[in-house]
């Protein structure tokens, strides 16, 4: 896998989900996973944005500060 997989959300990884259960993850990290996950791929489809690694780090990083403590 590269650092950049440019593509639509659908089309960039769409057993994700699956993936993500089968890792082993404590309950807290798998529901916020699949939750920052689901929000990054749903954002991108709406704005037109490739899915890439850079774009997921920045939409992280968005993220925990918009509601970190």
């Amino acid at each position: 896998m590269t650092a950049s997989m440019p593509g639509t959300a659908a089309d960039w990884f769409p057993g994700w989900e699956a993936a993500l259960a089968a890792a082993p993850l404590p309950v807290e990290q798998w529901a916020w996973s699949r939750e920052i996950v689901g929000r990054f791929l749903a954002d991108c489809e709406a704005s037109g944005r490739e899915v890439d690694v850079a774009g997921a780090r920045a939409f992280v990083d968005r993220e925990v500060l918009r509601w970190g403590p």
